[in-house]
């Protein structure tokens, strides 16, 4: 098989080139054999930053993942650990594997039971992918002689994937160390989203050719002595059983986010006890780290956890107030669900005011289930009190926006992000999902032509319609939130209910919106084979092809209909290739598309 093109730029329509406007992941596309499986890990649902590996030949555990038994469950993947596409001949399927080891279909949207010992194969491939992609736990000792002072070494944020080079310069009980130049001192800002953070995040340290799990905060503090890398001091990075400089215990928030670097986040949220579970929902919602915090709640009630969420935003700071009668009420009732409630007094701060509250968290563990999930309702309601409204970034960006300012989308497939460009400059990025390779997002310059609000089932709380010809395509929110970041939808593109209502108010129609690409797919794969019933950018290609060439008078509306093939088989039957009406390589040749 041939498995790469070129393609003759200037002499396509809606060709766009690939635009990089930030150091970000690679990308990710594999192109699979028959018999062929890709499996791709993350830290959590959101992140950017994914490690794919292929396993080229594996028919026979293909086979059983594609006969995989249909069962009997409620609800979508809580804690998705891997995504698997599969391949055997023409047929490609993806699943989502979740924590508790079992399959969600994303074709069928069904749970599926893998059998012995093809489910004991599959868990070593997905272990094996974790491995490259998570870091190693090695204790401070260790690493404070592995990465000595004036040392320098590679940091990579586990969300976003952006990395940075640092030196160690000092810290004993954990590592000071500094940007090594302005370059990277601007990597790791973009990081924090522009602004200098306490908050701890998760990345992996590279030195003396180890990746090891490792937590930094990212806010300048004490001495600088780096010229040039306007870093105006140094900032902390912890690893396993390191402590800060006051205390002489660890540091939830680092232990929290080293064990997400770690890849044992999952197996933390799954064996919490309530008041574990708890704890590690305020320790995230500290750290503002909301994928995180999402993941201990119920999501039965997924507009409820995006509210919760929405408010928790607005929250500048929290503390626990210390006391003794902090205590786990638990009521077992055999064969029916188990509750616990965990009373915390907490200390919130927003808008510059400071609230002392109580809140009467409620874990509830349903028959059958196998971990603990906080109910969001009764933290809502009292975050509500203290931060009603809009969502604050929401407000804070629109005041952003003067008047008179011109607003475009851009979408980047390889690194499923869509840009808001503001007079040209990035004003914002968001994670989206796009389309899969047999139903691909459609490339071209469109722009918006109507908005809805709660459209239909399965689009989110908005919908964002596009003027493309063949089809009717947008951009959506989703009621599948561990799709995004994967191609996965039948060619819209899908996004947190969040952002897509963040996004909404800033669109009209008549925005222009980018969608990068080739028209003919990825440059590095075949291009589609293309017949009677198809729709895409790449049948409108060849119908401007066609045109130019005096085999076509229709209209060059992407749609492949029996004019177009009428015209194709007329082609063929000129240039004395097979008239069977079906676009080949051959056909692609002899049309100046490929070489």
């Amino acid at each position: 098989m041939l498995n790469a093109f070129r393609i003759g730029i200037t002499s396509l329509l809606f060709s766009l080139s690939w635009v990089s406007f930030c150091q970000g992941p690679v990308s990710h596309a594999v192109e699979l054999a028959a018999g062929g499986m890709a499996i791709s890990v993350k830290s959590s649902p959101s992140a950017v930053f994914t490690t794919t590996s292929t396993v080229p030949n594996e028919r026979k555990l293909v086979r059983d993942l594609l006969k995989s038994e249909v069962i009997v469950r409620e609800g979508q993947p809580e804690l998705p650990r891997a995504s698997i596409v599969v391949k055997s001949g023409k047929l490609t399927a993806e699943f989502i594997l979740d924590y508790p080891g079992q399959l969600y279909g994303l074709q069928d949207h069904h749970w599926h039971q893998l059998r012995e010992p093809a489910q004991t194969k599959l868990l070593r491939y997905v272990q094996d992918a974790e491995k490259k992609h998570f870091g190693e736990r090695v204790q401070w000792e260790q690493v404070d002689e592995l990465w000595p002072r004036m040392a320098d070494a590679q940091v990579t944020d586990l969300d976003t994937g952006l990395t940075f080079q640092v030196q160690r310069r000092a810290g004993s009980k954990h590592a000071d160390a500094q940007p090594l130049s302005k370059q990277d001192t601007a990597i790791m800002k973009e990081i924090y989203h522009g602004k200098w953070s306490w908050n701890r995040r998760a990345i992996l340290v590279k030195v003396a050719s180890r990746s090891i799990a490792a937590s930094m905060n990212g806010m300048p503090h004490g001495a600088g002595a780096i010229p040039d890398n306007r870093f105006p001091g140094h900032f902390c990075i912890h690893f396993e059983g390191s402590t800060t400089h006051r205390r002489n215990h660890g540091d939830p928030g680092h232990d929290l986010m080293i064990q997400k670097s770690a890849g044992d986040l999952y197996s933390r949220i799954a064996h919490a006890n309530p008041t574990e579970l708890v704890h590690l929902f305020l320790t995230a919602f500290k750290e503002q780290d909301y994928a995180i915090l999402r993941l201990t709640l119920n999501q039965s009630d997924l507009d409820s956890v995006d509210r919760l969420i929405a408010h928790a935003q607005k929250i500048e700071e929290i503390r626990i107030v210390p006391s003794n009668q902090q205590q786990e009420n638990g009521l077992q009732n055999s064969g029916q669900a188990s509750y616990a409630e965990v009373p915390i007094r907490l200390i919130l701060y927003s808008s510059g005011r400071m609230y002392t509250r109580e809140i009467r968290f409620q874990a509830a563990k349903a028959p059958g289930q196998d971990r603990w999930k906080i109910d969001p309702k009764p933290c809502e309601t009292v975050l509500n009190e203290i931060a009603p409204g809009p969502h604050p970034s929401a407000v804070s960006t629109v005041k952003q926006m003067l008047p008179g300012k011109t607003v475009v989308l851009q979408l980047d497939p390889k690194r499923n992000q869509l840009y808001v460009l503001v007079d040209g400059a990035v004003f914002k990025k968001y994670p989206i999902a796009l389309g899969k390779p047999e139903t691909p997002t459609p490339v071209g310059q469109w722009h918006v032509i109507n908005k809805y609000k709660n459209w239909g089932d399965g689009f989110g709380t908005r919908w964002i319609g596009l003027n493309v010809p063949w089809g009717i395509y947008g951009i959506h929110g989703t009621n599948r939130p561990f799709s995004i970041g994967h191609d996965a939808s039948h060619g819209c593109v899908r996004m947190h209910n969040r952002d897509v209502e963040e996004l909404y108010q800033w669109v009209k129609v008549g925005t222009p919106v980018y969608i990068l690409g080739h028209p003919l797919g990825e440059p590095t794969m075949d291009p589609r084979r293309l017949a009677e019933g198809d729709r895409g950018v790449d049948v409108k290609v060849i119908q401007n092809r066609l045109r130019g060439a005096g085999f076509y008078a229709g209209d060059c509306d992407g749609r492949f209909g029996v004019s177009t093939q009428l015209a194709l088989k007329a082609f063929e039957k000129a240039h004395g290739l097979p008239s069977d009406g079906v676009i080949s390589w051959q056909d692609y040749v002899a049309l100046g598309l490929v070489e």
